[in-house]
């Protein structure tokens, strides 16, 4: 039993609970069948979201560092790379 059981009125589906609970969601609370389901569903969406956007943002300023230098980033690679056989 979860905690919508105990706040919940006669009649208020999983659904209406969440959207009253949970203003701000990524997954709409229609597509669950149960507040467990939808929880898992959120904090995933969520995870997948926030990696996504930190992945993009690293790349945007590494490449933006990196066409700043006079070296440009296969220089170093392969210099990292002749350096470690020798």
């Amino acid at each position: 039993m979860n905690f919508l059981a105990y706040i919940s009125g006669a009649g208020d589906t999983d659904a209406d609970m969440i959207r009253h609970v949970f203003p701000v969601h990524v997954v709409p609370a229609d597509w669950m069948s149960s507040y467990g389901n939808w929880l898992a569903a959120e904090m995933s969406a969520r995870l997948a979201l926030i990696f996504t956007l930190w992945y993009f943002g690293v790349a945007f300023v590494s490449r933006r560092y990196f066409k700043s230098r006079a070296v440009k980033p296969w220089v170093i690679a392969y210099s990292f790379a002749v350096a470690s056989v020798f």
